[in-house]
Order: structure tokens, then sequence, then C-alpha cells
């Protein structure tokens, strides 16, 4: 049901989280969100990237109503979801990423990214440095680096908090398990 574009959305709209999707099976998984979230988000747009199993999801769900509704019918696919704070481009991504800190001064414990993608590892040994500067150790939050095409989003997350493939397995256990 959901709306489903390529990989250009990211210059019109920020999305609200990054979803990574068992490798190939992208365009099952498109559907399957989209057909989850259209009866409480009738906007709802899930798009593809340029990196194999990973979408962008543009909804006005909230991450616990997102886990909520996606959590009654698990999709299959689905490994982990990471909520969009900001996004910076990649060009700027250093300047971006300081200024944004500094403003919202962002608590957090460790930092993980999805994955290099675009940023290459110059920028990404950049960031990492700049991150060290605003941790706090005593935090339970991850602060997570998503590489999406030509920009690069943060997410602020409790630990694990990304990890939908375990949400999943519980769900099937206690079916299973009744």
């Amino acid at each position: 049901m959901g709306r489903r574009k390529e990989y250009s959305m990211m210059r019109d709209l920020k999305p609200s989280y990054v979803v990574t999707v068992k490798f190939g099976k992208e365009d099952f998984s498109i559907r399957e969100i989209g057909d989850a979230v259209f009866p409480y988000d009738n906007n709802v747009l899930v798009a593809k990237t340029k990196f194999k199993g990973v979408l962008l999801l543009y909804t006005k769900l909230n991450y616990s109503d997102l886990l909520k509704v996606l959590s009654t019918y698990p999709p299959a696919y689905v490994e982990r979801i990471v909520k969009v704070d900001f996004c910076c481009p990649v060009t700027e991504v250093t300047g971006c990423t300081a200024d944004r800190l500094a403003r919202i001064r962002l608590q957090y414990s460790s930092v993980k990214f999805g994955r290099i993608g675009s940023l290459g590892r110059e920028k990404t040994k950049e960031i990492k440095e700049l991150f060290l500067k605003y941790r706090n150790p005593d935090c339970n939050r991850v602060l997570h680096v998503e590489p999406i095409n030509d920009h690069v989003c943060f997410g602020l997350m409790k630990l694990n908090e990304d990890k939908f493939s375990v949400i999943r397995k519980k769900k099937i256990d206690r079916l299973v398990n009744r």
C-alpha cells in the first residue's frame, strides 16, 4: 500500500527511520512495511537507497507507535530500525555534525556506524574524533550514524533498541509456546 520512490527522495524530505532488511528482500519489505503502517499513516512512504538492504521510512508515527504497529505482524526481513534525529550532507558532514551536536547537546555513551558507505574511511575517522568530545560514558544511549546516499543521518536511541529482529523473535516465540 505504501508509496514507493527511488533514492532521490533524500533531497526533499528528512526520513523518519532507516530500516535495514535482509539483502535482496528490499521490494518485499517495502510492501510489507507500507501495508502495516498505512492504516495508521496513509502518507507513509518507504524508499530504496543506493545501498542494498537499506530502506528509508517516512511516517508521522513515533518510534514506540511504529514498534507497536510492526510487532503486531512483524515484517519477515526487517533486521534493524534506526530513528533519525537529523541528517547532514556528506560534503558538509563534519561542520554540520559539530554544529548540531553543540546546539542540541546529545547525551550518548557510544557511537555505532550502520555502514561506512559514501563517507569513506577518512571522514569516518573525523566523525569518530568529533564524537569523542561529546561522549558521556555514564549514559545508556547510542548515537547511530547511517550514511544514506549523499547524506549522513544520525539517531539517538537506547542500547539495542534498534534490533527489530529480537522483537520479531520474541513475538514468534510467544506464539509458538502458548
